[in-house]
């Protein structure tokens, strides 16, 4: 059995702080695992998975040493789990996501559907990207937006030459099918994690998008398949700040002139350099969203 340690709070800071320092590892609680996840706004909850009960001593001292005197007014909860259940347990009762069109759930919430509305069935996962973090969000807020762009500056049907995307660092595969499944169109989908691929090309049987959404293990976008499809007019890279600045290069290469990147899983003060690195690759900023401390930029490029 796992145990399971949670408490719910208003305040992100907090809760990412305890989640992000437990995960540090130093300390010597039976930790598998932590999280902080939002749920109904404005609240987040906070979660750790143990191989077995911790000593609350421990859990105490470790506590106060990462968040002082707030972590006093903190009230945890305990629970046991079969330990092959504890990441669907932690991301079962989060709420549907809804950005623009896009409605990112659980089976469970598929009655949850309005008229009009995308679904994107993506279960809890040791992948990245259940929609419930804000660079997933503002990703699929930008897929959003830009997919609308092109309507309007070319009519209902997008020309098929455009109708191409491009998802570095996939996770669950979550905006590759968005893009498939809202443009009516193919995506390639890539990741270096082969976890990650298994689960990314499972979502896309799961969805009946295989045949829209290819996904590849790949580094960036070292990979036959991706070289073959390009240049793309969309390209989508939810990672993070260090690997963005060095993929700079390739993804000028794979996109097409014209063409926009969407970038994100960068914090809030990583988007300036980051965006700088791009701008000097030929790209304009054209849009810059803050999601609480994290930050999705649109580039366009210009060469």
């Amino acid at each position: 059995m796992t145990t399971v340690l949670c408490t719910t709070l208003t305040n992100e800071a907090l809760a990412t702080r305890l989640a992000d320092g437990l995960m540090d590892g130093e300390h010597h609680l039976p930790l598998s695992a932590a999280g902080a996840f939002e749920a109904e706004p404005p609240l987040w909850r906070f979660e750790a998975w143990f191989t077995e009960a911790p000593d609350l001593g421990d859990f105490t001292m470790t506590g106060r040493r990462l968040l002082g005197p707030d972590f006093d007014q903190l009230r945890f909860d305990f629970k046991q789990v079969d330990d092959a259940d504890w990441v669907a347990i932690a991301l079962e009762d989060l709420p549907p996501v809804r950005a623009g069109r896009f409605v990112v759930h659980g089976e469970h919430d598929r009655h949850k559907l309005r008229p009009n509305e995308i679904g994107l069935e993506i279960e809890a996962s040791l992948a990245f990207g259940t929609g419930h973090h804000p660079t997933t969000l503002g990703c699929l807020l930008a897929i959003d937006h830009w997919l609308k762009q092109q309507r309007r500056r070319k009519g209902a049907r997008i020309k098929t030459a455009s109708r191409r995307m491009l998802d570095v660092g996939t996770g669950t595969g979550v905006l590759a099918l968005a893009f498939a499944k809202a443009a009516k169109a193919d995506a390639i989908a890539g990741d270096l994690d082969r976890e990650a691929v298994r689960i990314a090309g499972e979502n896309a049987v799961k969805a009946g998008m295989a045949w829209r959404v290819g996904v590849v293990e790949a580094a960036g976008t070292a990979h036959p398949l991706i070289r073959f499809n390009g240049p793309y007019p969309l390209i989508v890279a939810n990672i993070l700040a260090s690997p963005l600045m060095r993929l700079a290069p390739a993804l000028h290469n794979a996109n097409e002139r014209g063409g926009t990147l969407i970038l994100s899983g960068l914090l809030a003060w990583q988007a300036r350099p980051v965006a700088a690195r791009y701008q000097a690759q030929g790209y304009r900023l054209a849009c810059r969203r803050i999601i609480g401390d994290w930050a999705t930029l649109v580039l366009v490029r210009q060469d």
